[in-house]
């Protein structure tokens, strides 16, 4: 059954190399037509392939008709996007300390832990279903940056042939390269006894901020520019919460696919809620 959501997009990963579909983003974000807030993932999408009508950015509030993935992936989030037929809405900012953004989310934000979640998903079998995203609280938070690694032979075989010129397409697309560096967070979440964790964050802009600060100041200083601007975002200041989801074969894993980063509200700075 084909419905259409109402969709703030919160998450995009960086895109992988596909057999079927060239490139694919995996898309998350909160849907706001069913009365409350609830997640939502849209897999397949694609970004650099098609054209500028079915783009879309982070925050930004879609229309799009989706069925879901059913047996081949029981996670009740998951669905599958018709993203010829999207429509965007509209954008939205970070005006008030991302106080429209707080709002349309916010029985989601710190409503879980990671490792809540990862013993949901530990007490079911693979055909039932377990939550599968969340936004968690972060405490005592060490962030690492590694080179990346290069395209498995796989791969790159995936990467040349989306790239190829086609009959709508004849000068083709420029190739995709992998994220030249690896961010990983290591946090404990809001459970008493959390042993830590440590994933690594796949969004898109840690991915391209990486490509473009190597080109711009060369491969240490992006290294050192990417630990700087995600240090930042885990300063006591900010009031930082992950992203957090989980894979289709290893459901028990879970990792970071972006981070929530208004500043800390302080005792009589709270406003009411927006549409109150």
């Amino acid at each position: 059954m084909t419905e259409t959501a109402t969709v703030l997009v919160t998450v995009k990963t960086y895109p992988s190399p596909s057999d079927k579909y060239g490139e694919t983003v995996c898309v998350a974000g909160v849907r706001l037509d069913d009365g409350v807030p609830k997640w939502i993932r849209l897999y397949p999408m694609r970004f650099r392939l098609v054209d500028y009508e079915q783009q879309f950015a982070k925050y930004e509030i879609l229309e799009i008709p989706v069925v879901p993935h059913g047996g081949a992936d029981p996670r009740l989030e998951s669905m599958r996007p018709d993203q010829t037929r999207m429509r965007s809405i509209r954008k939205v900012g970070t005006a008030r300390n991302w106080a429209e953004r707080r709002d349309l989310i916010r029985p989601l934000i710190g409503a879980t832990t990671t490792c809540e979640l990862i013993a949901a998903n530990q007490a079911v079998d693979y055909s039932q279903s377990a939550p599968s995203l969340g936004l968690v609280k972060v405490s005592h938070v060490e962030v690492r940056i590694a080179d990346g690694e290069p395209w498995d032979a796989s791969q790159l075989s995936k990467a040349v042939r989306a790239a190829q010129p086609d009959l709508f397409n004849p000068t083709g697309f420029r190739e995709l390269q992998p994220a030249p560096f690896r961010v990983s967070i290591k946090y404990h979440c809001g459970a008493p006894a959390c042993p830590g964790h440590q994933p690594s964050l796949l969004d898109w802009e840690t991915g391209q901020a990486g490509r473009r600060w190597s080109r711009e100041k060369g491969p240490a200083r992006a290294k050192q520019m990417l630990l700087d601007k995600y240090e930042s975002l885990f300063d006591e200041s900010v009031d930082t919460h992950l992203f957090v989801g989980n894979f289709h074969q290893h459901r028990a894993s879970f990792s970071a696919l972006g981070v929530w980063s208004p500043k800390v509200e302080r005792p009589g700075t709270i406003e009411a809620p927006l549409f109150d």
